[in-house]
């Protein structure tokens, strides 16, 4: 049976691998230029969410990871990570007994972190005596953004589900607990995303 307009009620949770695809050329670029490899446009991440339906409402949070991802040219070495999350709400507009179609909006934060060094070989006592072998770089701010996501009860509670969107990210500068940073750079690395997720939870009309 189609229910378009059915309220349902219900919750469930899930936990999914997908790609994200990253606007960072403007970075790629830049840390090339100096000599560093160029960045991919794309990182494999793992998702975790939960909603709670009211009414066809979806009300939850959501989070990502991306997994590290290590960049080298010559001697110097590039790894950087990706993550972000926050509170997702959204509409049913399309369900039936078993499949839901709800389009949700995301509002929350993202942070991006770059280790940059250089492979040495050296002693103990030098590498003690001169220790700046390497810097982390962080940046993070507000991040919003749409997504559609289709879930599918397969058996019992068990569901699965395909979830796409794209993510926008404000313009934040770099920043380094080791290193003042003078003559910064405002980058944005907005997203879109793809993955696939398995979940428990149920709803009823």
């Amino acid at each position: 049976m189609l229910n378009f307009i059915i309220s349902s009620y219900g919750g469930f949770g899930a936990y999914g691998i997908g790609v994200n695809f990253i606007n960072n050329k403007e970075l790629s670029d830049y840390i090339s230029s100096k000599g560093y490899s160029q960045l991919k446009s794309y990182n494999l991440s793992q998702t975790g969410y939960g909603y709670f339906i009211f009414k066809n409402f979806i009300i939850g949070g959501i989070g990502f990871n991306g997994f590290s991802s290590t960049y080298q040219n010559s001697n110097k070495f590039i790894k950087t990570k990706f993550s972000g999350g926050g509170f997702s709400f959204g509409y049913i507009i399309f369900s039936t007994n078993y499949f839901l179609i709800y389009p949700t909006i995301l509002l929350g934060g993202y942070g991006y972190t770059m280790k940059l060094y250089e492979k040495t070989t050296d002693s103990l006592s030098g590498v003690i005596d001169e220790p700046k072998r390497e810097v982390e770089l962080s940046t993070g701010n507000f991040m919003f953004g749409p997504s559609i996501n289709l879930t599918y009860f397969v058996y019992g509670g068990l569901n699965v589900s395909i979830n796409f969107g794209y993510n926008w990210t404000l313009s934040s500068e770099f920043s380094s607990e080791s290193v003042q940073i003078t003559n910064n750079k405002m980058f944005s690395f907005n997203n879109f995303y793809i993955n696939i997720a398995l979940g428990i939870g149920g709803f009823t009309k």
